[in-house]
């Protein structure tokens, strides 16, 4: 994350982003991501003194400015008119060292739809993108980023591509598998997309499990699991750092991530032998 030089503040569990003076119409837009001490917040509209954000701060800032940081990919907030093919930048920062011909740039309609296009020309001198597709919604002000790139070495293992490719925007979880080498000493990596979409969508019921290691189970923010027992013809995992079980409920036909009391963090409707990769 980067951040535009300047300080803000906001009172716990307000909606209220305090801008200190500054007025950020034209250089923040409504559906980008900030993040305000260590909270990541959607905005749901930028005021001349305020910003009022889709859901609250939860810890607030104590009653002190703090920076505001913005997205790292991001160009600035672009304008478009509807029926154009055009965009017209408004940023400090020169466009044609931030987006090449043939990149693919992503910004909000005027209803807030996400959209991807490719970039067919730069002009630097008026900051302004040429895109391949005409813009056919309403003319809008929207927050414009550009692809994100990774350098990825020659012999990156599975594990180094899997954590290369989940650091980009909208990737979401990947899976990995590295063969090779060939007798030219070259490898070929299998990449397969496990989740629709990046960290921040997630949704509430959601289950990703990493078969990194050859006897147990990685989940996502909880650490390995270990098979530790048998149910149903079907291996049992526990974790061992946190009081949580994964197993397969066979009335529902469901893999269920269970606490210890029984109550149910998430699941996935499959009736695989092992845990399913996905969902």
């Amino acid at each position: 994350l980067g951040n535009i030089a300047i300080k803000v503040k906001t009172e716990a569990g307000s909606r209220e982003v305090d801008t200190m003076g500054y007025d950020l119409t034209g250089v923040l837009a409504v559906g980008e991501k900030i993040m305000i001490l260590n909270e990541v917040v959607e905005i749901a509209f930028v005021g001349k003194a305020a910003l009022l954000l889709t859901y609250y701060h939860v810890s607030g800032t104590g009653g002190n400015s703090t920076k505001l940081y913005v997205m790292d990919n991001r160009i600035g907030v672009g304008s478009f008119e509807a029926g154009t093919n055009l965009i017209s930048v408004n940023s400090d920062a020169d466009v044609q060292g931030l987006v090449e011909i043939d990149d693919y740039v992503m910004f909000y309609d005027s209803k807030g739809k996400e959209v991807v296009v490719q970039v067919t020309a730069v002009d630097s001198a008026a900051n302004e993108l040429y895109l391949k597709s005409l813009l056919d919604n309403t003319s809008c002000l929207t927050a414009l980023f550009a692809r994100k790139r990774v350098l990825v070495k020659a012999d990156a293992t599975a594990n180094e591509m899997r954590t290369l490719i989940e650091a980009l925007p909208g990737a979401g979880s990947v899976e990995v598998a590295r063969f090779g080498p060939s007798t030219c000493n070259g490898y070929t990596w299998s990449i397969t997309f496990s989740s629709s979409d990046g960290p921040f969508a997630c949704p509430s019921m959601c289950l990703m499990v990493h078969t990194d290691a050859s006897k147990g189970i990685r989940v996502e923010g909880l650490g390995n699991f270990l098979p530790i027992s048998t149910r149903n013809g079907r291996p049992f995992y526990t974790s061992l750092t946190h009081m949580t079980t994964i197993g397969f409920n066979s009335d529902s036909a469901n893999w269920e991530l269970v606490m210890n009391s029984n109550a149910v963090i998430a699941k996935v409707n499959n009736s695989s032998k092992t845990v399913p990769l996905s969902e």
